[in-house]
């Protein structure tokens, strides 16, 4: 067989390979070997020009399970958009309003079928687990979070991988469908990276801006949280390829003096191939937990990451707390809005302004949320990423409301809720992209309120990198 490559130039952002209609053949995955990899994989391509992209073609791979499901792999493409007869997908951002956080992703198209003679006859299978090996078999795994999947018509699937080997140039993608044995597809890699690994810095780890310091501990592996239901050996199948989760501990600083008000709550992690992640605020940790040695309260977030105990690059945005105080520059006042406000002019709405954020408070109603509470509903224009707006809301006898989600009741301000995504209707009409953020505060107003005082604040982050080595 000729086993020349040629060369594809792609004008969009990703190229395809595009499957040929013969079947390399059925097989039964039954008693695999991990890590032993000795089935044939035809690695021949042809190169062909459809409009202004060109398009690789690859025997498909295709499996017959033990309980008479088909699977088989119809096509792989590679970028941030993805397109295969006539579907598509784009790869969505990591951090919101972040572009620069969205991975050139691997995407495999599936079709998978159940044999209708199957107790179980529908169409389209989920993979419960992912694991991914280099040419020297190395293993990559991969967290369900950091996958993407997309149901097709006629049984198809679409798997998007944005993080995988990117030096390797043959990717082994292992797959668990339901309770069978996993299956294996070799694929090449379409972009093989060389790029040394980043060089790591010792725990713990000190940065500074202005008045605060933050120190990276360490970062430590933890067990991973039980994702299944079911009996203890299917727990343990389904766990297997799971990897451990990492957490990175902090303690933070004021003016050299512990901390309570500033915690990480956004982190974007990658390595130097382009591999991004992204890290979320930890529950390990709860507030006021001291770690005993008179460095500050730890404060952490977690996150799950390829196993190779490579250095990664953190990036981590740390914000002020729900019990913190604001600089008065950094505050903006709404006066005596009724309780019960609505009003669909947005030209006669309440405004107000801090730090050339622009502040419209929408609405006042009431809402459900385990009983009747109140909804103040703004709209928020000029936000800088990585800021936050935050809430107090006082009657005019001067008792406060108190926030229902994403904060302890008793704290000092309430974190607003965003609410659109790509479009929102303004003035009866459909609006692309608009442009504000709606938030939304959720609340207990006191009893017999009637008017409000309302104190908005700008909470705006303070970023810091950090390279620390493998897990403790």
């Amino acid at each position: 067989m000729n086993k020349r490559l040629f060369l594809c130039v792609a004008c969009g952002i990703g190229a395809s390979f595009v499957s040929a209609a013969a079947l390399l053949g059925r097989v039964h995955a039954q008693n695999p070997v991990v890590h032993s990899f000795k089935r044939s994989f035809v690695t021949s391509y042809t190169v062909e020009a459809v409009g202004d992209s060109a398009v690789k073609t690859l025997l498909p791979q295709a499996f017959l399970l033990a309980d008479h499901s088909r699977i088989e792999l119809k096509a792989v493409t590679f970028g941030k958009h993805h397109q295969y007869h006539g579907e598509a997908f784009d790869v969505p951002s990591l951090l919101p309003d972040d572009p620069q956080s969205v991975n050139s992703a691997l995407g495999l198209w599936l079709e998978a079928k159940r044999d209708p003679r199957s107790a179980n006859t529908r169409s389209g299978i989920y993979p419960h687990n992912i694991r991914l090996y280099d040419d020297a078999g190395r293993c990559f795994k991969v967290w369900e979070a950091t996958v993407y999947f997309k149901n097709l018509s006629d049984d198809g699937l679409l798997v998007c991988l944005p993080t995988f080997p990117r030096r390797t140039k043959q990717i082994t993608v292992e797959m668990v469908y339901d309770d069978n044995a996993p299956i294996r597809f070799r694929i090449p890699n379409p972009t093989p990276r060389s790029a040394p690994p980043f060089r790591a810095e010792q725990t713990p780890i000190r940065r500074r801006d202005d008045e605060l310091t933050v120190v990276l501990e360490g970062v430590h592996q933890v067990p991973p949280p039980m994702a299944w239901s079911g009996s203890m050996e299917r727990l343990k199948k389904k766990m297997r390829l799971q990897p451990l989760e990492t957490l990175a501990a902090f303690t933070c600083q004021v003016n050299n003096q512990p901390t309570l008000f500033w915690t990480p709550q956004e982190s974007l992690l990658w390595d130097t191939c382009g591999n991004r992640f992204v890290g979320s605020e930890s529950t390990l940790y709860p507030n006021n937990q001291d770690d005993g040695t008179g460095r500050g309260v730890l404060r952490g977030f977690e996150f799950y990451r390829m196993d190779n105990a490579e250095a990664l690059r953190m990036g981590v945005w740390f914000y002020r707390t729900a019990n913190a105080d604001f600089a008065a520059d950094e505050t903006t006042v709404v006066e005596k809005v009724p309780v019960e406000f609505l009003n669909p002019d947005l030209a006669a709405c309440p405004r107000a302004a801090c730090k050339q954020v622009h502040i419209l408070v929408h609405e006042v109603r009431e809402c459900e949320c385990v009983g009747k509470r109140t909804c103040l509903e703004i709209h928020v224009s000029d936000l800088p990423p990585h800021t936050q707006v935050l809430l107090q809301a006082r009657d005019e006898q001067g008792r406060s409301a108190q926030g229902v989600v994403g904060s302890n009741p008793h704290s000092k301000w309430i974190p607003g809720a965003v609410i659109n995504g790509q479009e929102e209707w303004i003035n009866g009409k459909r609006v692309q992209n608009p442009p504000y953020k709606r938030l939304d505060f959720l609340m207990d107003v006191p009893p017999g309120a009637t008017k409000l005082k309302l104190t908005f604040a700008i909470n705006q982050a303070r970023y810091f990198e950090f390279t620390p080595g493998g897990q403790n």
